[in-house]
C-alpha cells in the first residue's frame, strides 16, 4: 500500500481547457547530455538578457547584481568581468561548504562552472545594446 504524505489539498485552478494547468505540469529529466548542454546554453543567453534588461536602464537590481555593480564601480572594471569573478567565487564557496553539509560534493557540476563563466561572457556580448535599451526604456527616440 503506498504511503500518502500529508500536504495541502489539491485546489483545482479555474483555467480554460485550452490552457495548461500549471499545477499538473511536470518536466521529466532529459537523459541526452547534448540536450542538457543545449538547455544550459539557452538558459545562459536568457539569464544574461534578463540581467541586461534591468541593469542597463538603471532599474532596481537584485542583491547579487547590486553587489557586483558596486564592486565594478569601485574597482573601475566592466560589469561582465566582475560578474564572472563573482559567480566563480560563489561557486567555489559552495564547493567548499558542500562537503560539510552533505558529506560529498552536491549540486555543483560542470554546468555550474560553465554558467559561472558563460553568463558574464554573454553579458559582455550584449554591452553594445545598452545605450539603445537605455533610450528605449526611458522613452527617448532611438537613433
Amino acid at each position: 500500500m503506498p504511503v500518502r504524505l500529508p500536504g495541502p489539498p489539491s485546489v483545482p485552478l479555474n483555467t480554460p481547457d485550452f490552457l495548461p494547468d500549471p499545477a499538473r505540469m511536470t518536466f521529466s529529466p532529459v537523459a541526452v547530455y547534448g540536450v542538457r548542454l543545449l538547455y544550459l546554453a539557452i538558459s545562459m543567453v536568457l539569464i544574461a538578457l534578463g540581467i541586461l534588461f534591468y541593469l542597463a536602464p538603471n532599474l532596481i537590481s537584485l542583491p547579487g547584481e547590486g553587489i557586483m555593480q558596486v564592486i565594478a564601480h569601485k574597482l573601475d572594471k566592466p560589469l561582465p568581468v566582475i560578474k564572472m569573478c563573482f559567480d566563480c567565487t560563489v561557486s567555489l564557496i559552495a564547493l567548499a561548504i558542500s562537503p560539510a553539509y552533505f558529506r560529498q560534493f552536491h549540486g555543483i557540476r560542470e554546468g555550474t562552472v560553465i554558467a559561472a563563466f558563460g553568463v558574464g561572457k554573454i553579458l559582455g556580448l550584449y554591452d553594445p545594446l545598452k545605450p539603445a535599451l537605455h533610450r528605449f526604456m526611458h522613452g527617448l527616440e532611438v537613433e
